[in-house]
């Protein structure tokens, strides 16, 4: 196949590895051509010294390291005549090969040393000096190499990387092609790294029918895991059926496939006046069973001392220094009674005042509590507002990364007599089913949190759905109590709930809007008020006090784009590591983006690069007070966190938010998001963008909606 004319191509032997990373493939090798050592610089995953390839890219110019080869491709280059065979196995890529010895292998062997090494172990192991150990490893080395060129060229053909194909081999061996031929998406999806969609550009490429039952199969799960990384817990038949016809699956073939995945106990079908409801089965599993366990745990009386009428409250108030509102009241009078409430209301109406208040009643009462949040960053809120301790849900659950589940549950219930969890718009249906199937008959649930904001990152509508059953019992506050109801943050908050824009501010109010129209304008202006001005204005540290918000990663002014401004800002000079075009120096702002149960870490929690070490490739990080030690290939758990996700920041509060709200973000401007965005900042909330999005946001009252069911079931529970 003739190169593009923009691309050429080159062969050698693979003389140094000066960088690789491992999980990528990304490396810089020198290479060692007929006429020339190179400097090949790309995705080139597995390769070592020794190691004899075929490139295809072209030659640049970096301004740092001189010239250098960029590769756009590779192959092993598995030769073709004897001559080159001596070559290659004399290379050094084959472990205990050296020049003699393939010589040797290559003059006794004659014309027969192809075949020979591909299927005559006997025969090989015959070569003087070489042995069976060493026949079977360079047997085993040359079918690995060839498998290795077999794949990357069909897969390099058909559009795929090289990356991809060394991920495919590393897990699938020397035969992953003929293995991927057998079970293209089983065997594909089962590799780290390769979805879905992935898999079935191997499958059909492979020759897959669009109709084949493993197909249609793959295609079914695939849709419902996107429904449920949505936030649905099902697909309704309707929404299914369009997913699939987008992936050209035959509508004729999906009633089988259900059929099928149902016997597997992979998905489960319920059967509905408006159609069909489709559940990966865990799912379906843990919202029958929250539902039975929230309407079995409601029954009875709440534990500890008999403690009721007016006195009680009075004593309550007395005891606690707090005069409540009749809201608060209401709630407290709830709590006496009823052994599972939720409390919901916006900023400023007294959520944490009541808890304090719950607290004092439990005390008097005698019942122990236990207090929770779904974040760190939550629960370190509650513990700081009440005076008492409080624990992640993981935490308190006891999540232990060795089993890969809860410690915590039917056999061994949590030792508490009443269990309070703060951010409850945060929950999603699994962690509320393992905290149900935790908790001890007896026990008293409440449940805090705002069902204005967001709902959970993970599957269902957890809050909202508790609220609409009518089954639970519940209180929404909604007198405004926080800065005697002066702070125009808490009055904006209202305001844009009630589906008002909010009033602009002025330069001094603790809210304010600054219209920015074009993307690029507004990401300067929001530079410049994070840098110099908000600093100026309000002693705000730009790198403690601002945490810069926006609805999406993309963009002018998106996450991406706007960490990469801001740390030219902040933070321009000093050591630094770089892995591709990521970049982090010491003294970033950094959030953890995945949970690591084993460093007791989390996902979203905020820090700082401490210090770097670019030479060994690792820095370490402060992150909620612990010091850790992240190498390079540790570093994609890590992210700039100037600017973060609307998403990303539920749970947290900071002293000043600044929001970028443009007509970019059109997908994401919905009245939720901006609410929990303004209800982040508890001194200052300033909003960079259009009217015209600020207008789309505050009108856009849909939640998101999601598909659940839980409702309906909690509905329908005996009372």
């Amino acid at each position: 196949m003739d190169e593009p004319p923009d691309q050429e191509s080159l062969e050698g032997t693979i003389e140094r590895i000066v960088f690789q990373n491992a999980d990528r493939g990304f490396t810089v090798a020198r290479l060692r051509t007929d006429a020339a050592l190179v400097t090949a610089v790309g995705l080139l995953p597995g390769v070592s010294p020794g190691n004899r390839v075929k490139l295809l890219g072209r030659f640049i110019e970096n301004p740092r390291y001189g010239e250098q080869f960029e590769v756009r491709s590779f192959s092993p280059a598995i030769p073709t005549d004897l001559a080159g065979l001596e070559r290659y196995l004399g290379s050094g890529a084959f472990p205990g090969i050296g020049p003699v010895l393939a010589h040797r292998i290559v003059e006794q062997l004659g014309e027969e040393s192809f075949a020979v090494l591909e299927d005559d172990l006997e025969r090989l192991a015959a070569v003087p000096g070489l042995g069976v150990r060493r026949a079977m490893e360079l047997a085993n080395g040359w079918r690995g190499a060839k498998g290795q060129r077999d794949l990357l060229l069909f897969l390099q053909a058909h559009g795929l990387s090289a990356a991809i194909s060394q991920r495919l081999v590393r897990h699938l061996g020397p035969r992953a092609l003929d293995r991927l031929r057998e079970e293209p998406h089983r065997i594909a999806q089962g590799v780290p790294g390769i979805g879905f969609r992935l898999a079935d550009r191997i499958a059909l490429a492979l020759g897959t029918s669009p109709g084949a039952p493993s197909r249609v199969d793959a295609a079914i799960v695939h849709v419902l895991a996107e429904a449920t990384a949505a936030g649905h817990v099902y697909a309704p038949e309707a929404f299914l059926g369009e997913a699939l016809d987008r992936l050209g699956v035959p509508g004729d073939a999906v009633a089988d496939a259900l059929a099928r995945l149902e016997g597997e106990e992979r998905v489960t079908v319920e059967r509905g006046e408006a159609g069909l409801r489709i559940f990966p089965a865990p799912l379906h599993a843990a919202e029958v069973e929250s539902a039975s366990l929230v309407c079995s745990l409601a029954l009875g009386d709440p534990p500890g001392q008999p403690l009721d009428g007016p006195e009680a409250l009075a004593v309550v108030e007395e005891s606690a220094l707090v005069r409540l509102s009749p809201g608060q009241l209401e709630a407290l009078t709830a709590a006496i009674r009823e052994k599972v409430l939720v409390v919901t209301g916006g900023p400023g109406t007294g959520k944490t005042t009541l808890v304090r208040a719950l607290l004092r009643l439990w005390e008097l009462r005698g019942v122990r509590p236990l207090l929770g949040a779904p974040t760190g960053r939550a629960a370190k809120r509650l513990a700081e507002a009440t005076g008492h301790a409080a624990q992640t849900l993981h935490r308190l659950l006891e999540w232990s990364p060795s089993l890969g589940d809860f410690a915590r549950g039917p056999d061994r219930p949590l030792e508490a007599e009443a269990v309070l969890v703060d951010e409850a718009s945060m929950i999603d249906l699994p962690l509320l089913h393992r905290l149900l199937l935790a908790l001890p008959r007896q026990a008293q649930l409440v449940l805090v949190g705002d069902a204005d904001q967001l709902p959970s990152v993970g599957p269902g509508a957890v809050l909202r759905d508790l609220l609409d059953s009518g089954r639970v019992q519940s209180t929404r506050l909604t007198e405004v109590f926080r800065q005697s109801g002066r702070s125009l943050i808490t009055a904006a908050a209202h305001q844009i709930r009630a589906g008002l824009e909010p009033a602009p501010g002025a330069p001094g109010d603790d809210f304010l809007f600054v219209e920015r129209e074009d993307p690029d304008e507004a990401a300067r202006a929001i530079c410049e008020l994070v840098a110099h001005e908000l600093p100026a204005r309000h002693g705000l540290s730009p790198r403690e006090d601002v945490q810069v918000l926006t609805p999406m990663h993309r963009g002018a002014a998106g996450t991406r784009a706007l960490n990469e401004a801001l740390q030219r800002v902040l933070n321009p000079d000093g050591p630094e590591l770089r892995l591709g075009e990521r970049l982090l120096r010491q003294g970033d702002r950094v959030m953890q983006l995945r949970n690591d149960y084993e460093r007791d870490v989390f996902n979203g929690d905020v820090g700082r690069v401490l210090r770097v070490d670019a030479p060994g490739g690792r820095l370490w990080v402060e992150l909620d007070g612990r010091e850790l030690e992240v190498d390079r290939d540790e570093l994609d758990d890590l992210a700039l966190a100037y600017a973060c996700s609307v998403h990303k920041a539920q749970g947290s509060e900071y002293p000043a938010v600044v929001l970028a709200l443009l007509d970019q973000h059109q997908p994401m401007l919905q009245r939720n998001l901006l609410y929990t965005a303004v209800t982040r900042a508890r001194k200052l909330a300033v909003i960079v963008g259009s009217r015209r999005a600020l207008g789309r946001a505050v009108a856009n009252a849909r939640q998101g909606d999601r598909f659940s069911w839980l409702a309906e079931r909690l509905r329908s529970c005996s009372r």
